[in-house]
Parts: C-alpha cells; sequence; structure tokens
C-alpha cells in the first residue's frame, strides 16, 4: 500500500489539469478590455473582446461583455441605436444593483431608450445611473447622467433641465482624466437648456464665450459643433444670415464629407434664399441612413414649393414620409429581430454549453480512465515484483535447508566413518 500512495500526486495533478482545461481566461479578457476603453484605448478594446467566444461565458461575464463592448463602442462614436448588447447586460445587471458596473450599465441603457424616443424608461434608468455614479463618487459617470437627464426634460421642465446641466457642469473639475473638450459639450448643453428659460440673445453671448474656450483647444470638430449649435440659436432668434455665417463655418471646420453638416449648411442657405447654392450642396450629399434621407428629401421638397414647383413638391413629400414612415418600421423591426436573436443566442449559448459540458465530462472520464489503468498497470508490476521477491525468498531457503540437511548427513558420516577407524585400530592392535 505505501508504494500504491506514492503515485496519489500523479493522480491529483492529472486532475487538476482536467478541470483547468476546461476553463479559459475570457474574464480576465473583459476586464483587460473594460480598462483599454475607460482610457480612450476603444479599438484595443475591441479586438480583446472579438477574441472572445460569447456561447461559453457565463451569465455574469455575458452581461460584463455586452456593457464593455457598448462602452467600446460609444468611446469609438458609434451610437446605441439597437439594445442588442445592452439589453443583455441590464437583463443581468438589474438583478445585482451592488455591482461596480451596474451605474455604467443603467447609463448606456438610459441612452439608448434616449435615441429610440421611450423618454419615460430613459428617465428610469438615467437617474438609477445618478444614484448610483453618486453613492460611489463616480463624478465622470455622475456629470454624463445629469446631462443626458436634461436633454430630456428641456421641453417638459425647463428649470429642472437646466438645474441638472449647472449641477452637470458644476461636478466636471471633481471627473478626473475627461478632456476639456467634455466641458465644452456640458456648457453648450447649458446653453441649450437656458434657451428654454432665458433670452436667446443672452444664451448667443454665453454660446459665444463657449466657442472663444472650444477655439482655444484647436479641436476642430469641437469647434465645428460648437458653431452648428450657434447656428440653431441664430435661426430661432430670427437672425437668418448669423444662422447661415455659424453653418458654413461648423461646415468649414468640421469634415468636408460630412453629411450632417453639409444637410444644415443646406438648410441655413435655404432660410436666407439662396435656392441655387443649397441645391448645389444637397446634390454632393450622399445620404446612408433612413434619417439622413428623410432630411435630404425634406430640404429637397423645400426648395420645390420656394420654386413654385408643386409636383416636384409633392413627390419629394412623398419620399419624405415614406423615410419618416421608414425609420419607425426600422426601429420596430429592430426591436423584434433582437428579442429574436436573444431568443436565439440563448438557446445557442445552452446548446454549446452543454456541448462544452459533455465534452468536459468526456475528457475527465478519459482521464479518470487511463488513470485507473496506469494504477492497475503498477499495481500488476508491483505485485509482480512483489512475487518474485517472495519465491527467491522461498528458494533461498528451501536451498539454506538442503544446505543444512547435506551438512548433517556428511556430519553423519564423517562420525559413523571415524567409529569404523576407531574399531579396525583396535583389531589391528
Amino acid at each position: 500500500m505505501k508504494d500504491f500512495i506514492s503515485y496519489e500526486p500523479i493522480f491529483v495533478w492529472v486532475m487538476l489539469l482536467c478541470f483547468v482545461s476546461c476553463g479559459g481566461n475570457d474574464t480576465t479578457r473583459i476586464s483587460q478590455a473594460l480598462f483599454c476603453a475607460e482610457h480612450q484605448k476603444a479599438d484595443s478594446a475591441l479586438v480583446l473582446l472579438n477574441q472572445i467566444n460569447r456561447a461559453n461565458l457565463s451569465k455574469e461575464d455575458q452581461a460584463k461583455f455586452s456593457l464593455v463592448y457598448t462602452l467600446a463602442q460609444d468611446k469609438s462614436g458609434i451610437d446605441i441605436y439597437s439594445d442588442s448588447l445592452i439589453g443583455i447586460a441590464s437583463g443581468w445587471f438589474k438583478d445585482h444593483p451592488t455591482d461596480t458596473l451596474y451605474a455604467r450599465c443603467e447609463y448606456y441603457m438610459g441612452k439608448y431608450y434616449l435615441l429610440n424616443d421611450s423618454v419615460e424608461k430613459a428617465i428610469g434608468c438615467l437617474e438609477n445611473s445618478w444614484k448610483a455614479a453618486h453613492a460611489s463618487k463616480n463624478y465622470n459617470l455622475e456629470c454624463m447622467a445629469l446631462e443626458k437627464m436634461s436633454k430630456i426634460y428641456r421641453l417638459s421642465d425647463p428649470e429642472k433641465a437646466l438645474k441638472l446641466a449647472n449641477l452637470a457642469v458644476a461636478l466636471f473639475p471633481k471627473s478626473t482624466g475627461q478632456p476639456m473638450a467634455n466641458k465644452v459639450y456640458l456648457l453648450l448643453n447649458q446653453c441649450e437648456c437656458l434657451s428654454y428659460v432665458e433670452s436667446i440673445s443672452k444664451v448667443i453671448r454665453r454660446g459665444q464665450g463657449v466657442l472663444s474656450m472650444a477655439r482655444a483647444f484647436t479641436d476642430s470638430a469641437v469647434v465645428s459643433d460648437v458653431y452648428q449649435d450657434l447656428s440653431v440659436f441664430y435661426k430661432i432668434m430670427g437672425e437668418n444670415d448669423s444662422s447661415y455665417n455659424s453653418a458654413l463655418k461648423a461646415y468649414q471646420w468640421g469634415r468636408t464629407s460630412s453629411v450632417s453638416r453639409k444637410l444644415s449648411l443646406a438648410e441655413a442657405l435655404i432660410d436666407v434664399d439662396s435656392i441655387e447654392q443649397a441645391s448645389k450642396i444637397l446634390q454632393t450629399v450622399k445620404a446612408t441612413d433612413t434619417k439622413e434621407k428623410y432630411t435630404l428629401f425634406y430640404l429637397l421638397s423645400s426648395i420645390a414649393f420656394k420654386n413654385n414647383n408643386l409636383i416636384s413638391a409633392k413627390n419629394l413629400t412623398d419620399s419624405t414620409y415614406y423615410y419618416l414612415e421608414t425609420t419607425y418600421e426600422e426601429a420596430a423591426k429592430s426591436t423584434n429581430n433582437y428579442y429574436l436573436a436573444s431568443v436565439q443566442m440563448e438557446k445557442d449559448r445552452h446548446s454549446m454549453q452543454e456541448r462544452a459540458n459533455r465534452n468536459c465530462w468526456l475528457l475527465i472520464l478519459a482521464i479518470v480512465i487511463l488513470t485507473g489503468m496506469l494504477v492497475a498497470i503498477l499495481f500488476y508490476f508491483d505485485s509482480k515484483k512483489k512475487r518474485n521477491k517472495m519465491e527467491k525468498e522461498l528458494n533461498e531457503k528451501r536451498l539454506r535447508l538442503e544446505i543444512d540437511n547435506r551438512d548433517k548427513q556428511l556430519e553423519a558420516m564423517r562420525i559413523y566413518i571415524k567409529g569404523k577407524v576407531d574399531v579396525a585400530k583396535k583389531i589391528t592392535d
């Protein structure tokens, strides 16, 4: 038994190897991707996440994977128009509100609802995010949640919207690691909220101050966005020329291939009755998504009305309504596809998990069988060794007995011969 126990470490090592082989390092990759996304390395985060097989993840890792992927996409400038990822994360984090990522998940779920016009749901998620971020002193996330909430309340409760926007601006100095461009956007949001409460002239003066701050950063994209907002403010005030100049500056500072900038500039040109120039701008627009096509046809129809081309205006208006309806249809279809994809993904995940478990158990069974065979072979050779040793001892014992018997026979013979010699000697004497 002593020899058998000495082989137990081999058995334990093999079993540990088996269990380790059934695991992986996907959880570590998710953590690394989260670190990259939070430190402005969204592309690196996406590369790490794309190496992960989601079907093999646990529910917790599925949720964290979906959240981190959404975070990385958001940092890359991709808006959350689909809840195919963040919906999975939200389903798990709602049951785990004490998790450190809960506040972030609620923020992105609220952002999704905000982009898809589900205002009540967006408010609920963003308030949860705000409270959780405030409790954990996550000032960055708190600013983001306040900014999104202020956008929602602009029409229904302008005073509250302005209060939330002011809180976000006041919290910015406490946040860490945020680029100054974020402060510009918080100030722009403050101006937009202020436009519902104060006079538009006061808003424009404040917006010009924000413009000076943005131009000091020499970030053309930020400057373009500020000019874009100023163009809207001037339009509200009725100063179409200033609105056009700001839209032109936004176009010049921004990327010339930007569809949104071209559409905004064309709209400003229409407002100042520069119909021919607006038409030239719109001819260069290559709208890709439904919303851009809707805006394009709306502006084209406006031009047709100004030119008294009623037949063309009617046809363009029909196209405008078509793309408007298509936008709502795509949103409904996206939601339906998400639920179908979620159900199918859950089925696939269970199937893959069962297959992985089965393969794991088969591997364990094979290792147990091989280990048993190894133990049996070792036991056989050990028993054979003991038998050989026993046979050798028996042979040696038998040999010693034979030698002892011969020695006794020789001793008896010697005594007998000696007696004969003594008798012969006496006879001779």
